[in-house]
């Protein structure tokens, strides 16, 4: 198995935990979400937490172009509605939950950043 398959589904599942843990934290410091956001909400929480974990199998079930392409895409979009939720955060003055989604904004850069180089690290096995 390849080595950066492994570091980013580790990656992947601990993105996966921090918006449990966030999700949790949601509820019980009981902070109002805006109304664009109450809409999703129900089913946002089922997608942050079980999304990554299915980007953990496919990371690791995929061939290397299929889980490259599929983490820098998917990456990608994450980060982008992340630091939405940033922005609401931080207009909240939630603390925790700014620090939370700031160390998911780390771990999706670094997936994204992972995967971009995946091909440059690659070590190609000569065959005889």
């Amino acid at each position: 198995m390849d080595n950066f398959k492994v570091k980013t589904a580790v990656m992947w599942a601990c993105f996966s935990i921090i918006h449990l843990f966030a999700n949790i934290m949601l509820k019980k410091l009981e902070i109002s979400v805006p109304v664009s956001f109450q809409s999703m909400s129900t089913a946002t929480d089922l997608f942050w937490v079980l999304f990554p974990i299915l980007m953990v199998v496919l990371t690791l079930f995929l061939k290397d172009a299929g889980s490259r392409w599929t983490n820098i895409v998917v990456g990608l979009i994450f980060l982008l509605s992340n630091i939405a939720y940033l922005i609401f955060f931080i207009i909240s003055t939630s603390i925790p939950l700014i620090i939370t989604v700031l160390l998911g904004l780390v771990l999706l850069v670094l997936i994204t950043i992972s995967a971009i180089r995946w091909s440059k690290y690659r070590q190609v096995v000569p065959t005889k």
